[in-house]
């Protein structure tokens, strides 16, 4: 296990994933909300002002659906819907997570899965520009889904797509479940990483790890704690405080202002 001292200070801005609203967050150590897909379908579930605020939206397209061998057309025209509203919502991220949704059926050829891929994430790319909410192709163990398992995978896709929009979101407990080395792969590719997700629970020294090799390249973005069930619980603010102090970040933004 390796400690980062806090004087690294490591500028996270630490956030939990929810599927519900906290009814108050105020004094939860978090920076930031990252929020299911329901609750910005149905704008009025997602007050605005609120502290911690939902600044990122989880997921984009049904567990269910299927990206490759289903409609392009309408592939499209959510992610349009999708990200415009979680602009609406004040949302400045979205990880593309979708599990099974993104896979490659076994009727067509790996290489033709891609390029059916590529197109459609070139319209993603697009339609978040024009949004102004970042996409981030969130890793995904093998269980649940046949592409983007590492974060070297995404890293060739977006390179050979032209996708210098979009970003990794590297999930360190997807990564364990995909290989024992959790984060050798993110080690290859760590200054790729643009989104975190650590769970609130066990990995204790893999989370240690990963917080110094993410001061090690300088990592400025966000972190997401995972819970169980995706509600705010004692574990996930105990993680968030560990996290804190392990990289020496700043007071969460919502405490600073009371």
């Amino acid at each position: 296990m390796t400690q980062v001292p806090a004087a690294s200070g490591l500028e996270l801005r630490i956030g939990c994933c929810v599927e519900r609203l906290p009814r108050d967050a105020v004094g939860l150590p978090f920076d930031y909300l990252e929020v299911a897909l329901d609750l910005i379908e149905h704008p009025a579930g997602v007050p605005p002002g609120g502290r911690p605020a939902a600044e990122v939206v989880m997921g984009m397209y049904p567990r269910g659906s299927a990206l490759v061998g289903g409609s392009l057309h309408s592939a499209r025209a959510r992610a349009e819907r999708v990200l415009m509203i979680a602009a609406e919502a004040g949302a400045g991220d979205l990880t593309f997570g979708s599990g099974a949704a993104r896979s490659i059926p076994p009727e067509l050829s790996r290489d033709a899965g891609y390029r059916l891929l590529g197109g459609l994430f070139a319209e993603i790319q697009a339609a978040s520009r024009r949004s102004g909410v970042r996409v981030h192709i969130e890793t995904i163990s093998q269980r649940q889904s046949n592409v983007f398992n590492t974060v070297g995978e995404i890293a060739e896709f977006i390179d050979g797509n032209s996708l210098d929009g979009i970003g990794i979101a590297y999930d360190l407990k997807q990564a364990a479940l995909q290989s024992p080395e959790a984060i050798a792969d993110a080690r290859a590719h760590a200054a790729r990483i643009s989104h975190v997700h650590v769970p609130a629970d066990g990995l204790d020294d893999e989370v240690d790890d990963l917080i110094a090799l993410l001061a090690s390249v300088n990592y400025t973005g966000r972190l997401s704690i995972e819970p169980a069930e995706l509600a705010v619980t004692g574990a996930a603010t105990e993680r968030a405080w560990h996290v804190r102090l392990a990289a020496g970040s700043p007071r969460p933004a919502a405490e600073e202002e009371r």
